[in-house]
This record gives structure tokens, C-alpha cells and sequence, in this order.
């Protein structure tokens, strides 16, 4: 009877031990999960959770664990849960939710992903994120049998640009009851796949930058002066520009293979009689490009439709105007004020003179020079006597105070005024002229946004030509002098530099501005290179070094500085040198004809 109870005790006690391992296995996994998720929300920091559940397995087990982690996170940032076997696959999280900076996808199946559900589960992460960012990817994989290779599924998550993911694999060993959690990473830049167990001292992750180690980065290079050129070589194209500099130090930053595709006649963006697409935006959001790394400046419409295109921090802000041919304008050595001034001083002189002549003045000390010296403050007759002559004299002296002054600065401003060429000070101006308006596509649908710029051109009626490339109205501007480009003032700079003529430039930027685009870089949409691109361009411009670049090498796409300082001297020179010397002729011939004017007077009065 003992030995019999004593049977019965010992197999109900292994029955409720076979019981209950069950649960012991599921509570651990749960409490493994828990501190995972608390590690990774402390040292990642997001702002908010995606949470996403595929259960394959399609047993109630997974309710538990998903409401440990649930609650895990929530405690913490807000989460928007997604149960990605009950979504169409149509359907997209409204893009304005959340940030969406840390997803945790749970992934439960009875075997490791293969290709066909690693395409599943990166694109579920695609499709719930935003467009334009690609965050932090934890996967929490369980699995019924160990997986040996996870590399598809990386592969997977690479394709959609998904770079920052890690994947936490808890799964049965084979031939055992036990449980075993171990941490996979991919580095896709040598498509390799480490793994090790999980640990307390496991490092998640981090907002560095791996290093990509020559992996080959595919670019569109093309021409856009003054910032990136493309010289023609016997069999070759070459490069060069403050642009090559940048991509030269973004390649050694970041540790990529630059590969360039120089593009000689860009064309950015275009829709064909077929209603097809192609240019150089078409080929990033594509894929064919992984950027186009040069300075591009921002249009808000630069095509018609979504082209899934992102830029990079803007670099520097462009300012556009307007460029002009230096036209001669009408030579007036003297204004009409000046003509007006010298017509009212021989009117006052004459006044002056003929009421010395009726109150009969002695002639000696009234003549017409001595009241012309009055005026000018140059010569004084001695000391009136008569009253009459007094009043006369406090008149002269009264006017010469403010008119002698006016008179002269008059006359010496009109010699220094630079009317050599005719100037445009305001839209109008530029409109009333024979010059026509070019401007590169695209553009005028942006500065019509301007409303002095629309008000002035539905006004005026005139209308713009729109051109394909800019070098093509600088052609006609240079060659014919009959159009105005609307461009760059920058590129503008360096044009008039490098074609100066007779030591001057041929051509000058108004002061008609009417676009200030940023520049910056091109990515495809949610590129993972964009937020490192970004973070160099900043501290490359935050100090002053790209300008720098930018400087030496317009100095030296230009003639070399010394030859360069010395036109600028002599244009200099010359703009104030022969004005000076018609003031210095004409004052000295003027004092020459007074003195011979006086001495002839003198000697027709004594005889």
C-alpha cells in the first residue's frame, strides 16, 4: 500500500512538471523579449514605435509574448501596432502618424525565412514607414528549428534600402528541449552575416555610419559651372570642379568606390510624344543612379509627377538674376542739369549787370567777369559806398552762398557720372528694351510665384524663351549681345571674367534677382546615404572650407590671379583716369579763357 501511494506521488509530480515546462519556457522567452526591447529603447531613443506581427504559426502563444513587448514599449514611447497578416496588401500607415523611427517586426514561423518570405517581411517594413526615412529595423524571429543562414532575408531588407536592422533569432535546438537566442547582423557593403548569442553586453544600435569598405557608388555626373565641369580629353572625359572635391572627400569619409557616369548633355527631366519619362531623375528613382552629386539647385516642380527623388541639406542658397550685354548708352558730357544751372547763372549775371548799368555803378568794379567772381566766391570788388550798391552787393552774396556750391558740385559730378552703358534699375526698364528673355525650362513656372516678376511680365506682355540649357542664351549673349539670361550669378561672375575685352567685360548682372533656390545633392527617395551625405555637407560649409575650395578654384578656371588683378586694376584706371583729366582740360582752359577775357577787358577799358 506505501509503495503504492508512493508510485502515485511520484507521477502526479512528473506529470505537473511536464506541465508546467511549458510555461516556464514561454514566461523566460517572454522576460528575454521584455529586456531586449528595454536595451534597445534605451540606447536608440526613438521617438515613437512601429510594431509589426506576422505569425505564421497561428496559435494563441503569440497573443502572450505580443502583449509582454506591447507593454514593454508603450511604457515607454508611443507605439502604433500593425498586424501585418490582416492588411491588404494595398494598405500604407497615413505618412503623417508618426516619426516611425524604430520598427520591431515580430516574425514566427515553424522554419528560418526563405526567399520568398524575407521579400515578405522587408516589404511589410517598406510598406508601413515613411517614404522618405528608413529607421532603425529590430526583427525578433521564433522559430520551431534553428536557422543556419539569415542572409536572405538580409538581402531582402537591403533591397528596400533598409541598411540599420538587426535580427534577433530565438529558436528550439535541434535534438533538444532547450531554447537558444542569438543576434544577427549584415553588413550589405561585403555581403557578409556575423552572428553571436545574446549576451548582457550585446551593443545594439548605434548612430554611426558603417564604414563601406570600396563598396561601388554609382553616380550621375554632369556639367553645372561654377561648381562641376567635364573637360574633353583625346579618348576621355574628365572632371572637375568644387563638386569633384566634395564627392573626393565623401568617398574618403565614407570609405565607398566612387563611380562616376558623366553625362555630357544632361537632361533632367522629360516626357516624350509617348508619354514615356526619361532624364537623369528618372534613372535615380530607378535605381540606375544612386545619386547625382552635384550642386542641383531645389525645384519644388522639377517633374509632373511623383518621381521618388529626396535631396540631401541644402549646401548654400543660389541667387538668380538677370544677365545682360553691356550696351553703350548715349554720351552726355554735361547733364541737362548742368545745361540748366549754366543757363540760369548767365540770366542771374545779365540781371545783375544791366541794374549796375541803370543805377549807374561805376564800370571799373561792376563788369560782368567781377560779378561772375562774386557769385563764385573767387573774387570780391572793394568795399561798396552807396547803399543802392550795397543792397545789390548782399543780394549777390546772399544768392552765391547756396548757388556757388550747387553750381560746382554740379559740374564736377556730372564729369565722374558713369552713363557709359545703359543701365537696367528695374524690371520695367528690362522689359521696354529690345533684349530677349531666356530662361531654363522649368524655371519659369517657379519665379512666376513672384509677384513683382508676374505682375511686371503680364504688363509688359512679353513673352520668355524657354531653352533647354543655359549655354545656349550664353551664346547668343556673348556672340550677339540681343538676349538676357536668367541665371546664376555665380556662374554669371565667371563667365564675365573669362571674356573680357579690351579690358573690360562684355557682360553684367543686374540687380533684377527674383529666385534664391538652395542646392544640394540628389538621392533616390529614402536613400540611406543621404543622412551621412547630409551631416558631411554640414560640417564642410558650416566651416567655410567648401567656400574656400570654391574660391581657389574659380581662381584658377579664370587667368592666373596676377593677371587677373591687373585687368581688374586697369579697368579701374581707366573708368577714373579720363574723367579726371576732362575735369582738370576743362577747368584749366576755362581759367585761361577768363584771364585772357580779363586782360583784353582791362585793355579796352584803359584805351
Amino acid at each position: 500500500m506505501w509503495q503504492c501511494l508512493f508510485w502515485t506521488i511520484i507521477l502526479s509530480r512528473l506529470v505537473e512538471s511536464q506541465s508546467r515546462l511549458p510555461l516556464s519556457h514561454y514566461q523566460s522567452r517572454e522576460d528575454c523579449f521584455a529586456d531586449i526591447l528595454s536595451k534597445v529603447l534605451q540606447t536608440s531613443r526613438p521617438k515613437d514605435v512601429l510594431l509589426i506581427l506576422r505569425d505564421s504559426l497561428l496559435d494563441r502563444q503569440m497573443i502572450d509574448i505580443l502583449d509582454k513587448i506591447a507593454a514593454t514599449i508603450t511604457q515607454r514611447v508611443p507605439t502604433l501596432y500593425v498586424n501585418a497578416d490582416r492588411m491588404e496588401p494595398e494598405f500604407r500607415v497615413s505618412s503623417w502618424a508618426m516619426s516611425r523611427d524604430l520598427v520591431v517586426y515580430i516574425y514566427a514561423s515553424g522554419r528560418g525565412p526563405d526567399i520568398v518570405e524575407g521579400e515578405l517581411v522587408a516589404e511589410d517594413t517598406k510598406r508601413f514607414i515613411h517614404d522618405r526615412s528608413r529607421p532603425k529595423v529590430l526583427v525578433l524571429v521564433i522559430l520551431r528549428r534553428p536557422c543556419h543562414d539569415l542572409t536572405k532575408l538580409f538581402r531582402a531588407m537591403w533591397s528596400k534600402k533598409i541598411l540599420d536592422a538587426i535580427v534577433v533569432e530565438y529558436s528550439k535546438l535541434e535534438y533538444s528541449d532547450k531554447w537558444s537566442t542569438i543576434i544577427h547582423r549584415y553588413n550589405p557593403f561585403n555581403d557578409s552575416h556575423t552572428e553571436e548569442p545574446y549576451s548582457a553586453d550585446v551593443a545594439w544600435f548605434t548612430e554611426d555610419f558603417p564604414n563601406m569598405q570600396g563598396y561601388p557608388l554609382i553616380y550621375a555626373f554632369t556639367r553645372r559651372p561654377p561648381y562641376s565641369d567635364i573637360v574633353s580629353m583625346s579618348n576621355r572625359h574628365e572632371i572637375k570642379g568644387v563638386d569633384k572635391i566634395l564627392n573626393e572627400i565623401l568617398a574618403d569619409k565614407m570609405n565607398f568606390t566612387g563611380v562616376p557616369k558623366i553625362i555630357i548633355q544632361p537632361i533632367y527631366f522629360q516626357i516624350m510624344p509617348n508619354g514615356s519619362q526619361h532624364g537623369i531623375v528618372i534613372d535615380i528613382s530607378s535605381g540606375k543612379y544612386d545619386a547625382l552629386l552635384i550642386s542641383s539647385p531645389i525645384w519644388g516642380n522639377i517633374c509632373n509627377v511623383e518621381c521618388n527623388i529626396q535631396y540631401s541639406n541644402p549646401l548654400h542658397i543660389e541667387n538668380w538674376c538677370f544677365v545682360v550685354p553691356k550696351l553703350l548708352g548715349k554720351q552726355n558730357f554735361i547733364s541737362g542739369t548742368a545745361i540748366r544751372v549754366l543757363l540760369i547763372s548767365i540770366l542771374i549775371v545779365g540781371i545783375f549787370w544791366l541794374c549796375s548799368r541803370f543805377m549807374k555803378f561805376n564800370p571799373n568794379r561792376w563788369h560782368s567777369f567781377r560779378i561772375v567772381g562774386v557769385m563764385l566766391a573767387t573774387s570780391f570788388p572793394p568795399a561798396p559806398t552807396k547803399l543802392h550798391e550795397r543792397v545789390i552787393f548782399f543780394s549777390i552774396v546772399v544768392i552765391s552762398t547756396y548757388y556757388s556750391s550747387m553750381f560746382f558740385a554740379e559740374l564736377t559730378s556730372t564729369s565722374f557720372k558713369s552713363n557709359h552703358y545703359i543701365q537696367f534699375n528695374n524690371l520695367q526698364d528690362l522689359m521696354n528694351s529690345d533684349l530677349v528673355l531666356m530662361m531654363q525650362e522649368n524655371v519659369p513656372d517657379v519665379i512666376k510665384l513672384n509677384n513683382v516678376f508676374g505682375y511686371h511680365i503680364l504688363k509688359s506682355g512679353k513673352k520668355i524663351l524657354k531653352v533647354s540649357t543655359i549655354e545656349i542664351c550664353l551664346k547668343d549673349l556673348l556672340m550677339h549681345q540681343n538676349v538676357s539670361c536668367f541665371m546664376n550669378d555665380n556662374w554669371a561672375e565667371l563667365i564675365a571674367i573669362n571674356n573680357i575685352r579690351n579690358g573690360e567685360t562684355v557682360i553684367m548682372t543686374t540687380k533684377l534677382c527674383y529666385l534664391s533656390p538652395p542646392v544640394a545633392a540628389v538621392f533616390s527617395e529614402g536613400s540611406p546615404y543621404i543622412k551621412r551625405v547630409s551631416d558631411l555637407f554640414l560640417m564642410l560649409t558650416s566651416g567655410g572650407i567648401r567656400d574656400k575650395w570654391r574660391r581657389e578654384y574659380l581662381r584658377n578656371e579664370t587667368r592666373k590671379s596676377f593677371q587677373l588683378e591687373q585687368d581688374h586694376a586697369k579697368f579701374k584706371y581707366i573708368s577714373v583716369f579720363y574723367p579726371t583729366i576732362y575735369v582738370l582740360i576743362m577747368g584749366y582752359s576755362v581759367s585761361a579763357f577768363t584771364f585772357i577775357g580779363e586782360l583784353i577787358w582791362k585793355r579796352f577799358y584803359i584805351n
